[in-house]
C-alpha cells in the first residue's frame, strides 16, 4: 500500500477517535471562585448528542451520524491558602449510530494545579493540567473513548462577583502530543468560555454561558493535513441551586457553528459537596 494511501487510511480512523468527538464543555458558575480551604468533591454528569457532522467551511457534510456521548466525570480538589489541586477521573462511553461502534469504561485521567494571584477586586486562578492517556484506546477500533494521546493544558480562570451579579470565565490552551499508536498529532486548541448570572431569589442563580473553541490542522507523522483545522462556537445557559452543603449547576449548550466537527446538545449537571 502507498504511503499516501496509508496516510489517508490513519486520517480517516482518527476523524473517528478525535474529530468528531466533540462535546461544548463550558466553564460552570463558580469554577474559578477562591473556596474556602478544605476537600471538594466534584461529580459532572453529562449527554452529549449530535446528528450533523460540519466540513472545513462549516456546511453540513453528513446528517444521520448519530454520535452520543455518556459520562460521569469524579473530580477531586483540595484548597488551602491559594493553592489548589485537582484530579479528574472519567467514566462512560461513545458510540456511533452510524458506524455501529461504541467504546465504553475508563476515560483520559486529567490532573493538574494552580494558585490564586493575591489580588481582592477579583479572583484569578492560574491552573496547568496535564491529561494522560489512561483511557480505553485500541488503534484497530474505528471508535474511542479514550484518545491515546497526552494533553498539556494550562488555563486561567477568573471569578468576579458585584451586586447579585456573577461573571465567571477561562481560557484555555491544549498542546495535543503525538500518538505513537497511529503517528496522528491532532491539533492544538484554544478554548475561550464564559458564563454571566443573576441572583434571581435565595440561592439560585441563572445567566446565558457560551463556549469558543478553535483548533489547528492535525499533523500525520510530522506532516500538516491542510483543512483539518476545527472551529465550534457553543451557546447556551446555566442554573444553579445551592442546598445546604451541596452546589448544583445545570448547563446546557447548543453548537451554533462548527468546522470539521460534530453539531449538536450538550447537557450537563455538577454537584459540589464540601467536607
Amino acid at each position: 500500500m502507498k504511503k499516501s494511501s496509508i496516510a489517508a487510511a490513519v486520517l480517516v480512523l482518527f476523524s473517528f477517535l478525535c474529530v468528531f468527538q466533540s462535546m461544548g464543555y463550558g466553564v460552570n458558575i463558580y469554577d474559578g471562585v477562591r473556596a474556602p480551604d478544605g476537600m471538594y468533591l466534584l461529580t459532572y454528569s453529562s449527554v452529549y448528542h449530535a446528528d450533523d457532522v460540519r466540513d472545513s467551511s462549516g456546511d453540513l457534510a453528513r446528517d444521520g451520524y448519530g454520535y452520543y456521548s455518556v459520562q460521569e466525570i469524579f473530580r477531586g480538589a483540595w484548597y488551602y491558602r491559594g493553592v489548589v489541586v485537582s484530579a479528574l477521573v472519567p467514566v462512560g462511553g461513545v458510540y456511533v449510530d452510524s458506524a455501529g461502534r461504541g467504546s465504553f469504561g475508563a476515560g483520559d485521567i486529567t490532573a493538574g494545579a494552580g494558585f490564586f494571584l493575591p489580588v481582592s477586586c477579583v479572583d484569578i486562578l492560574p491552573m496547568l493540567f496535564v491529561k494522560f492517556p489512561s483511557g480505553e484506546y485500541d488503534s484497530s477500533e474505528t471508535v474511542n473513548y479514550g484518545s491515546g494521546q497526552y494533553d498539556i493544558r494550562p488555563m486561567v480562570f477568573i471569578h468576579k462577583a458585584a451586586r447579585g451579579f456573577t461573571v465567571d470565565a477561562v481560557a484555555k490552551y491544549y498542546r495535543r502530543l503525538e500518538n505513537h499508536d497511529t503517528g496522528v498529532k491532532p491539533g492544538d486548541e484554544i478554548h475561550l468560555q464564559a458564563v454571566a448570572a443573576y441572583n434571581l431569589f435565595g440561592t439560585f442563580r441563572a445567566g446565558p454561558s457560551v463556549s469558543w473553541m478553535r483548533g489547528r490542522n492535525r499533523e500525520i507523522d510530522g506532516e500538516a493535513q491542510g483543512n483539518t483545522a476545527g472551529e465550534m462556537l457553543s451557546l447556551g445557559g446555566d442554573f444553579y441551586v445551592r442546598a445546604g452543603c451541596i452546589g448544583i449547576t445545570f448547563t446546557w449548550l447548543n453548537d451554533l457553528y462548527a468546522r470539521n466537527r460534530t453539531d449538536g446538545n450538550y447537557y450537563q449537571i455538577k454537584t459540589v459537596l464540601k467536607f
